[in-house]
């Protein structure tokens, strides 16, 4: 198996497979080794359909995961095991990573500004 992090094949001390070598997991970020940590012990199946379906790969995520300092993009909290990658249900085009609330938020309202907007004059009315 290669390494995630430099590409160099790489071999667990313990006999188990690895996504990344020591050098690599010791100077990755939190959020990283979060995923690499999902690596490891194996991503549901829903998650791997979903990068394979969106054509995004674990680094992609990854990246996106360090991008965001493992925090939902929009309500900026602390999620990094539960950040469900977001993406626009006409084109497809992958947005960024959310918690479930706030991406359940959007899919409920039909990822409609105008919906959205007409939600918050609601609230706001309704203090």
């Amino acid at each position: 198996m290669k390494c995630l992090g430099c590409g160099f094949n790489t071999k667990s001390v313990s006999g188990l497979k690895n996504p990344v070598c020591d050098s690599c997991y010791t100077n990755s970020s939190p959020e990283l080794r979060l995923v690499y940590k999902w690596v490891t012990d194996g991503m549901t199946t829903a998650k791997r359909q979903l990068y394979k379906r969106y054509g995004i790969t674990i680094e992609d995520y990854a990246r996106m995961m360090e991008q965001q300092q493992g925090k939902c993009y929009i309500c900026k909290e602390q999620k990094a095991y539960d950040l469900y990658v977001d993406h626009n249900h006409t084109t497809n085009k992958v947005r960024k990573l959310l918690c479930n609330s706030c991406n359940s938020a959007l899919g409920s309202a039909d990822d409609s500004v105008i919906r959205l907007m007409k939600m918050i004059d609601y609230l706001k009315e309704n203090e």
